[in-house]
């Protein structure tokens, strides 16, 4: 969970001054494509990294819902 949190999440935008001008720089690290999630690294170190391909399928999908039966 820690992986996906760090490298799916919206960072700070700023401000960028060139002479008299105010540029808004936005900034979105979210991602953006379902596969792109396969390449988010759960460990690095070692000979081999570890990828979150490596030991889960990335689907776009909904959680299953449980609860109480109305």
């Amino acid at each position: 969970m820690e992986a996906l949190r760090l490298n799916n999440q919206v960072a700070p935008s700023g401000n960028v001054r060139i002479g008299d001008k105010n540029y808004i720089t936005p900034t979105n690290t979210t991602v953006k494509n379902i596969k792109d999630f396969e390449n988010i690294p759960l460990f690095k170190g070692g000979v081999q990294n570890l990828y979150l391909r490596d030991v889960a399928t990335v689907e776009d999908g909904a959680d299953i819902a449980a609860g109480m039966p109305s």
